[in-house]
């Protein structure tokens, strides 16, 4: 070893390092801030295979009455999915969770509760 760092350990430091800063400039950028400074989500726009979804199951109602943040992060996990059979699932579980009531992402949502 002729420096701080062995040949593998000093790659790995590179690579790590590089990989942090891209993951940070990467959130950087995304984040959007109000006058006041808080973070502002961007806001999704409903796909529509998933208003059909809603809609058809006669679900538009309870989803709407849902705060504006779940139903931005349902939409943002739906549209997020790659494949289309995790697309489905997904699409699937807000559905089965907007049916039963009191549910949001697995977790107990009483304010929903029917």
């Amino acid at each position: 070893m002729t420096g701080l760092f062995s040949p593998v350990t000093a790659s790995l430091y590179f690579t790590t390092s590089l990989m942090c800063s891209d993951y940070a400039d990467h959130m950087s950028s995304r984040e959007v801030r109000d006058k006041k400074g808080n973070l502002r989500r961007k806001l999704v726009e409903m796909p529509a295979d998933v208003k059909q979804a809603l809609e058809h199951r006669g679900l538009r109602a309870d989803y709407d009455h849902r705060p504006a943040y779940q139903r931005n992060d349902y939409l943002a996990w739906i549209t997020r999915a790659v494949r289309p059979e995790i697309r489905q699932k997904r699409l699937n579980q807000m559905l089965e969770e907007l049916e039963k009531g009191g549910v949001y992402m697995r977790m107990d949502h009483p304010a929903s509760k029917k």
